[in-house]
């Protein structure tokens, strides 16, 4: 997926921006009466429905002719195998965005085709296609890329007197996710097909040419007479066997230095899987730091799912004027160019998590965007996977204790999870009808299903650590692995992930996926927990704070409760549940004495924003003796809040004694 990169600072501003955005879309919300789901003229329902691919596509061979890398603009033949699906089909539709087409050929046939700015109708020739039937098609057609806007296909002109090398040479990119492909050749722009394809580019020395798949060969072959310099033209094909939806298909032509990070050759690599990094010239010393744990990242995704690697190769290219942080393009996924001048340490999320979706978007694919969090909530997920290994790993290697390794791993994991969750508690006040839920067919543009309140990233890897944290770890890891197996090479929605972890775990997950899958926002909570020391009882109240309505019911919720009793030398832990099903409830829990902690899902196991108000002993004990670290984090939030409230009030009866003194 595009992500940006998330730096500390741009991750802050990003949040208050969206805390902002969040708040005044909420104080403009829709009379009542009024309903985003309906146009208020037409009565159409506002949502987007899923386009038939119209017939099975099979195969893309596609013939580009780069010789010129200074006239923003290509030439092209397309080839199509396609067969027929359901019914007979007299004519076909692509998408195909901007493209001036020539001519077109059904089995050597000249086509009849009606063109316009956006789409391309061929007509069978003879006769419909008809189920089964193979046809192949071909296309020839051109394109000019005058403006680069960050979709599609990019082409940026080099600078003659540029900083570098690299910047005197032009340099193309491709970005086809969501639905943007088609503005370099025509194709059934949706993620509702997978198709293997074929790339043969023709470029001048010294470009390199990088796209999916294998490199089938590289060749010198003869200038085409528009060839505007007498550089050596050079012919490059790869081949993706594996079909793959067609948004992933992914074109970089550009000058870079390469870094080979494993593969045949590469001393003590722990994967053999071929591996470079691409970047600006003079960039491979740094790119040889930023990208060097990307060889065990994948062998450590490879153990924790099961499943071998899908493709040829991983490739991380760094391409100037991408305007997203990564792209996971099978086998070659597109970076920010400043990736190539940063550090491990800074880049190693974005890196972890676009070879997740290696697995998670490329392998097992959303059916539509309406189910985005598949791709993007595993992938952030799996940012959260190699935090913890990693954790674990440099723990282990330190020698320490088995029990000291597991809480460094857990450490690492919820200081991760907590972030995730701030970020979400922060903006997220949508609710239903108004606002689109994780899952959800209301939008117009595919764009802006990345942009939810409902965040398919954070929110998304939220859904699964709550999955995690109902199932234990073994049978999550279980399910996963039953996931990818199961639908591998395919194509998902929600409830394929559901029935999936049903059937190992053997748990019935329909209220769970209806509360956080299919409904917008996330429930407020409010604890008063206290010591009844009469009657010798742990004494709670909640109350669920978001707007509850028809739409927006209560939220079941089983709260987690970690009870520290201390007595002389000895210390027992009790855990507890708080069921807050309501709006309301309150429970007494009579224990043997008071306790020494109370802390509220330290394991952050309900991806909710709770408020606890308790005694302050019990916020200082939990700040330094919290079962989790982020227990002790929010300990440390809550007594920070506390002493700023205490100096706020100190300060305003100070003013008022001044006041009443003049």
């Amino acid at each position: 997926m595009p992500r940006s990169p998330r730096p500390a600072a741009v991750a802050a501003c990003a949040l208050a921006l969206a805390a902002a955005l969040a708040d005044a879309q909420h104080t403009q919300r829709p009379r009542r009466g009024d309903d985003p789901r309906i146009d208020p003229e037409s009565g159409r329902h506002q949502a987007h429905w899923t386009r038939s691919p119209q017939v099975d596509f099979r195969h893309m061979r596609l013939e580009l002719d780069l010789s010129d890398m200074d006239s923003q603009a290509l030439r092209a033949v397309q080839t199509l195998t396609v067969v027929g699906l359901a019914m007979p089909r007299q004519t076909l539709t692509l998408d195909a965005r901007g493209l001036h087409i020539d001519r077109v050929e059904v089995d050597a046939q000249t086509a009849a085709f009606d063109a316009d700015d956006l789409t391309l109708t061929i007509r069978f020739p003879d006769a419909p296609i008809q189920p089964g039937q193979q046809r192949t098609i071909r296309i020839e057609y051109h394109a000019e890329y005058p403006e680069a806007d960050g979709l599609g296909l990019n082409w940026s002109l080099g600078e003659p007197g540029g900083r570098s090398r690299t910047d005197r040479f032009a340099q193309i990119h491709s970005q086809g996710q969501s639905e943007n492909n088609a503005r370099w050749f025509p194709c059934h722009d949706a993620p509702n097909d997978r198709l293997s394809t074929e790339l043969i580019v023709r470029a001048p020395e010294p470009y390199v040419v990088i796209s999916n798949g294998r490199l089938v060969s590289t060749k010198p072959v003869d200038a085409p007479d528009a060839a505007a310099s007498d550089a050596t033209i050079v012919e490059w094909h790869y081949l993706q066997d594996r079909p793959h939806p067609t948004y992933l298909v992914t074109l970089v032509v550009g000058v870079f230095d390469q870094v080979r990070l494993a593969g045949p050759g590469v001393p003590d690599a722990p994967t053999d899987i071929p591996m470079a990094a691409y970047g600006p010239v003079g960039s491979a010393d740094t790119m040889r730091e930023v990208f060097s744990e990307t060889p065990a990242m994948l062998a450590f995704f490879e153990r924790w799912l099961d499943e071998p690697y899908p493709w040829d190769r991983y490739d991380q290219v760094c391409v100037r004027e991408f305007h997203s942080g990564g792209m996971e393009n099978t086998a070659a996924t597109t970076l920010y160019e400043e990736a190539s001048r940063s550090t491990a340490d800074r880049e190693r999320d974005l890196i972890s998590h676009e070879l997740a979706h290696m697995w998670f978007g490329d392998l097992i694919t959303c059916r539509t965007w309406d189910h985005l969090w598949l791709n993007e909530g595993w992938a952030v997920y799996a940012e959260v996977l190699w935090r913890e290994e990693r954790a674990r790993a440099a723990a282990t290697r330190d020698g320490l204790p088995e029990e000291i390794v597991a809480d460094e791993a857990e450490s690492a994991m919820l200081e991760y999870v907590l972030q995730l969750l701030r970020a979400q508690r922060r903006f997220n006040r949508a609710r239903a009808p108004h606002d689109p839920a994780l899952a959800s067919n209301l939008y117009d543009d595919p764009e802006t299903t990345f942009d939810r309140t409902d965040d398919p990233y954070n929110k998304g890897a939220g859904v699964i650590h709550m999955l995690r944290a109902r199932l234990g770890d073994e049978v999550f890891q279980r399910a996963t692995r039953a996931y990818i197996d199961r639908h591998r090479d395919g194509l998902v929605e929600s409830d394929d992930l559901r029935r999936c972890f049903e059937d190992v775990s053997g748990l019935s997950l329909e209220r769970f996926f209806t509360q956080w899958v299919y409904r917008p926002g996330l429930p407020r909570v409010q604890l008063s927990i206290r010591w009844d020391d009469q009657s010798g009882e742990l004494v709670i109240e909640g109350e669920q704070t978001q707007p509850i309505d028809a739409d927006n019911p209560a939220y079941t919720l089983d709260i987690p409760l970690h009870i520290t009793l201390g007595a002389d030398r000895t210390r027992t832990i009790r855990p507890e549940s708080f069921a807050l099903h309501t709006r309301t409830a309150s429970a007494r829990i009579p224990l043997p004495r008071r306790p020494e902690e109370v802390a509220v899902d330290p394991r952050l196991t309900i991806f909710a924003d709770v408020r606890v108000d308790k005694d302050l002993a019990w916020w200082r004990h939990e700040a330094e003796h919290g079962p989790t670290i982020a227990s002790r984090l929010l300990a440390a939030e809550a007594l920070a809040a506390h002493a700023d409230a205490t100096r706020n009030a100190d300060q305003r009866l100070t003013v008022r004694a001044t006041e009443s003194q003049n």
